[in-house]
């Protein structure tokens, strides 16, 4: 789950995105401050790593940033980025 803050908006309005899986494949599901709900129906890994890339950069482009990352230097970002994956 991954919460979303825009700086032009109230801090209490939160978007939030996270992945449900099933039997049929996964869907990405979106909910948005005033409480809609969106869901995008994927069937495979790789299509929902497609979705959550063409979302994230949707979000980005209208203003949204991952709550973790706000008010952090870009440096720091890249630090704390960098500790999630292995190499």
């Amino acid at each position: 789950m991954v919460r979303f803050m825009n700086p032009n908006q109230p801090m209490d309005q939160l978007l939030v995105v996270w992945c449900e899986g099933g039997a049929d494949g996964f869907r990405l599901m979106r909910r948005e401050p005033d409480g809609q709900l969106h869901a995008e129906h994927v069937d495979s890994r790789s299509a929902l790593y497609d979705a959550t890339v063409r979302l994230q950069a949707q979000l980005a482009r209208s203003g949204w940033t991952p709550v973790g990352t706000i008010g952090l230097p870009s440096a720091r970002r890249r630090a704390a980025r960098s500790g999630h994956f292995h190499r």
